[in-house]
């Protein structure tokens, strides 16, 4: 893959797609570190394993691209979001985050 999530060496370093959530935002939604949850926007949604981190700001979630098994290109769709410049959201999507029923 040209997204380098298949490289043995890299992949070692992260092994699967994660979603990094503040840990009071987790905690309020009981949200646990390690966790499937799904992410979900009007686009789409994926499932990925939460990292529960006091790293990013509550509110906030982060997940990196390039991983097949957890497209966030799947969240953000195509359309415009900004009303001036009619440039879509790739970088900041409205979502909602709930754990995966078992």
């Amino acid at each position: 893959s040209g997204r380098y999530r298949n490289i043995a060496k890299l992949r070692k370093l992260v092994p699967e797609p994660l979603v990094e959530i503040n840990s009071a935002t987790a905690a309020k939604l009981g949200i646990t570190d390690g966790e499937m949850i799904a992410v979900e926007s009007l686009s789409g949604r994926i499932e990925l394993k939460a990292e529960v981190t006091a790293d990013i700001l509550p509110g906030v979630l982060s997940i990196q691209h390039g991983w097949d098994e957890a497209n966030v290109n799947i969240l953000t769709g195509s359309g415009p979001v900004d009303p001036i410049s009619g440039y879509p959201g790739f970088k900041t999507t409205r979502c909602r985050v709930r754990k995966v029923a078992e």
